[in-house]
């Protein structure tokens, strides 16, 4: 499945995520989440270099390509944390007496 990741890959410029897991499921079906848990695989263990962003997949070919893939990660952690960081404070706000409760 990771050489057909590849191949699909070198053939487009980008694939939206939706695009390449039909493709891959002409193969053998495959759920968005495990597709992609495969392409987190490929570059974490595997050594592939593959961008994600608003565009879609793709295979990096350049240091600004990489660096570009890296602020995109590092922008999408940031929201993430913040959403996370809100999610406590509307919690404590709408669970006041919780709160209060939990420091007695």
């Amino acid at each position: 499945m990771k050489q057909k990741i590849i191949e699909y890959l070198k053939s487009h410029q980008f694939a939206k995520r939706s695009d390449l897991r039909e493709y891959l499921c002409r193969y053998e079906w495959i759920s968005d989440r495990a597709m992609r848990k495969l392409i987190e695989e490929m570059i974490m263990k595997d050594g592939y270099c593959i961008s994600s962003s608003e565009k879609g997949y793709s295979l990096i070919t350049t240091l600004e390509q990489a660096e570009e893939a890296r602020a995109y990660l590092k922008a999408k952690a940031e929201a993430i944390a913040v959403r996370g960081n809100m999610l406590i404070h509307n919690w404590n706000k709408q669970n006041k007496e919780q709160q209060l409760t939990l420091f007695n």
